[in-house]
């Protein structure tokens, strides 16, 4: 009950003020309409449940395959969940969509719609699955797995950096494991890194210099973060080194800026900014330890 001093009492046309803050006051939030009914939830549960999220080749392959790379993915997510995106396996049969719903398997959905239009903006010529598993992974904080030889090329060209093993006699399927626990820590740390890009398309958006200047603010900054992973992950994963072009690949960083900056333009700023700015949408901009999932199984 709200509380009147004595001068109020007596003044028939006092209003007590409202005590909600304005829209603005509240600053930046995931409102109710801003996804799918119920992904913010499924987003929150899974938060701690997910191993990594498992991209997989678009066609359906068959049975054999299937069973072997069910097993392959389960034999290496240490009794956790894996994440799967719904654009990965659009073009599997219906079985194997079903298999794919039960456990470990879950679908790691994009919580926001402002997401969703980052992947359509900077999908272009990459595979869907490999998109919105980059997103997927980066937006519930765990790494990706790549199940195919394939994707593992084609995901070089999200990459800002590559490893390889110190010793070359290490297996991946021995190493994985300990990789993934030993690469979370660089993910968390690497959110730090999205404050400045999102400022510049901030002011990209405003319009509050020349788009090519910004443009090429965003670009410095891509060299400062693959410095950064780089440093990190010599010092604290002893197991791995820098990969020359030649070398066997360990583990990807992946980053999904140099796409931004690539597309990026006057028409189309104000809508990626408002995507990224969000608490949800500024995870994006973190880097991705990305691994190949061994194809010996131990």
């Amino acid at each position: 009950m709200t509380k009147f001093k004595k001068s109020q009492k007596r003044n028939p046309k006092y209003k007590a003020k409202k005590t909600t803050s304005s829209p603005k006051a509240q600053g930046p939030s995931e409102t109710i309409g801003s996804g799918p009914v119920g992904a913010l939830t499924r987003w929150a549960r899974l938060n701690r449940r997910l191993s990594f999220v498992l991209a997989v080749p678009q066609q359906s392959p068959s049975d054999i395959e299937f069973k072997k790379l069910a097993r392959r993915a389960q034999l290496h997510s240490r009794k956790s969940s894996i994440g799967l995106t719904k654009a990965n396996i659009v073009g599997y049969v219906e079985e194997q969509k079903t298999r794919l719903t039960k456990n470990p398997f879950t679908f790691a959905e994009l919580p926001t719609y402002g997401l969703l239009d980052v992947q359509r903006a900077i999908g272009g010529r990459l595979a869907p699955g490999l998109v919105s598993g980059t997103l997927a992974a980066l937006i519930h904080g765990v790494p990706m797995c790549l199940s195919d030889h394939s994707l593992v090329e084609e995901a070089k060209h999200l990459a800002c950096a590559r490893f390889t093993f110190r010793n070359p006699g290490e297996k991946q399927a021995e190493r994985l494991q300990e990789m993934i626990r030993a690469s979370m820590p660089k993910l968390i740390d690497s959110y730090t890194l999205a404050e400045k890009p999102l400022l510049t398309l901030l002011d990209m958006a405003k319009q509050n210099a020349r788009p090519t200047t910004l443009q090429n603010k965003l670009r410095r900054m891509l060299e400062t973060r693959r410095r950064w992973f780089e440093k990190n992950v010599t010092r604290n994963m002893k197991m791995l080194k820098p990969a020359e072009e030649k070398d066997k690949v360990a583990m990807l960083a992946l980053d999904i800026l140099p796409l931004i900056v690539a597309r990026i333009n006057t028409d189309n700023a104000l809508e990626l900014a408002q995507a990224l700015t969000t608490p949800l949408g500024s995870m994006a901009l973190g880097m991705l330890p990305c691994f190949p999932l061994p194809e010996d199984m131990q």
